[in-house]
């Protein structure tokens, strides 16, 4: 069994792994049947795989993401368990998928906020990770949709029912 403080320096290699995406290192800290528990989302990830997927996808989202782990916020450990709040941040730079399979384009806007990792560890490796951030105040920094050219604002020659005049 590993200590708590093992488990911590662990907690925070992991993170070092994320901001370099160094996949293969993200790999070996995670169990092959870790299960991954994403705000939003019904079902967890199922296995490293699927979460390293995951992963590379938020990097083509967010190419410069990154969580500031030294020092964290917060971080401390009882028993298998860590807990790490640090602050993320990033820029969207890729798309994301919108409703009926369409894809938003980027809008090139920056996030910044809490973000909290909590993990169960056995023999160095997460079997299970839960994550917790706010996806509304974070797609609030972001907007939905790029800006026009010449910046926010609205088209003139449109009426407040969206009509033209």
């Amino acid at each position: 069994m590993f200590s708590v403080e093992e488990n911590l320096r662990l907690m925070k290699m992991l993170h070092d792994a994320w901001n370099a995406q160094d996949w293969d290192q993200f790999m070996k800290l995670h169990a092959e049947k870790v299960a991954v528990y994403w705000p939003g989302q019904a079902e967890p990830t199922r296995g490293r795989t699927a979460h390293r997927l995951k992963g590379e996808e938020f990097f083509k989202t967010f190419p410069d993401n990154r969580v500031e782990n030294n020092p964290y916020l917060v971080l401390f450990g009882q028993g298998d368990w860590t807990c790490s709040i640090g602050i993320m941040s990033g820029t969207r730079r890729g798309p994301v998928p919108g409703p009926g399979g369409s894809e938003i384009p980027a809008t090139n806007r920056t996030f910044r906020m809490e973000f909290c990792t909590v993990a169960r560890w056995k023999n160095g490796e997460i079997i299970e990770e839960r994550l917790f951030y706010d996806p509304t105040a974070m797609m609030r920094q972001l907007g939905p949709r790029p800006e026009p050219e010449g910046g926010a604002g609205c088209d003139p020659e449109l009426s407040s029912m969206g009509r033209r005049r």
